[in-house]
């Protein structure tokens, strides 16, 4: 009888797979939302600033967080009740789930083109796989969480400093 290997997880199901689309959670006071944003499937996450928050109406180019790929999202939320600021999770280096066939195609053939002068098929393969198409990582919702958290911090500390101003 022949022995059947077990297909691992990752081989038939991503990790994005197994998590939700929609993630709400309040930390230290502030409204916090993880969202898969479609059709690429990357996460994004944001935090609802309280009424009083001096980086209330700022553009998120002009606010001083330190979160990953940088803020990208600050505007009022749908009813136009609270000033929200986000990050997303579609920078280089992040690995988007819309764009996994197309992106490994695309390095694949822009590698091979560029090096085959240079290196032996084999090499180049080994090249490719070891280490072009491993540097993208998928943000998870637990690496989120934590990003989410740190934004708060931030966003808390410069709420006590503007209150100590005043």
């Amino acid at each position: 009888m022949k022995k059947i290997e077990k297909i691992k997880c990752h081989d038939y199901c991503p990790a994005w797979c197994n998590e939700p689309d929609l993630v709400d959670f309040v930390y230290r006071g502030y409204r916090c939302r993880i969202q898969r944003i479609f059709p690429l499937g990357h996460l994004a996450g944001y935090v609802v600033l309280p009424e009083n928050h001096p980086w209330n109406n700022k553009s998120y180019h002009d606010i001083p967080a330190d979160i990953h790929g940088g803020l990208t999202f600050a505007q009022y939320d749908t009813r136009g009740t609270f000033w929200v600021i986000g990050f997303d999770c579609a920078h280089s280096g992040d690995l988007i789930p819309g764009l996994v066939k197309s992106n490994q195609d695309a390095k694949k053939k822009k590698l091979i083109d560029l090096a085959k002068k240079y290196l032996t098929e084999k090499n180049l393969v080994t090249y490719i796989d070891n280490f072009i198409l491993k540097k993208e990582v998928y943000r998870d919702i637990k690496f989120l969480r934590k990003q989410i958290r740190r934004l708060v911090k931030q966003a808390i500390e410069a709420h006590d400093a503007a209150r100590n101003q005043d």
